[in-house]
């Protein structure tokens, strides 16, 4: 399961930066997009802190977008989903040795 997982990462980055970042033009476009793409995460049970702190990744992953277009901001979208997923992982297997 963690293996599909980590090989569907990229495809879902890329899909979500087509959803909320593409076509994106000036700061306040970004913003709302931003808040778009921070309070959608809530249908999948992220709560209302979660979703503010998906906004302001998002504000960096517009910032990237500005930068470097698509292919950017999705390896960014990609890399940090990577990091996220393997911390959960990581602490998975620390709390799976850890007697309570």
């Amino acid at each position: 399961i963690c293996l599909l997982l980590l090989t569907a990462l990229p495809r879902w980055a890329a899909i979500e930066e087509q959803w909320f970042r593409q076509g994106t033009v000036g700061w306040w476009d970004g913003i709302i997009r931003s808040l778009a793409f921070g309070f959608v995460h809530m249908l999948v049970g992220v709560p209302v802190v979660g979703a503010i702190v998906i906004f302001v990744v998002g504000l960096f992953f517009t910032h990237m977008y500005f930068v470097g277009g698509m292919e950017l901001s999705t390896q960014a979208h990609f890399q940090y989903n990577l990091i996220l997923v393997s911390l959960l992982l990581l602490a998975a297997v620390v709390k799976s040795f850890v007697k309570d």
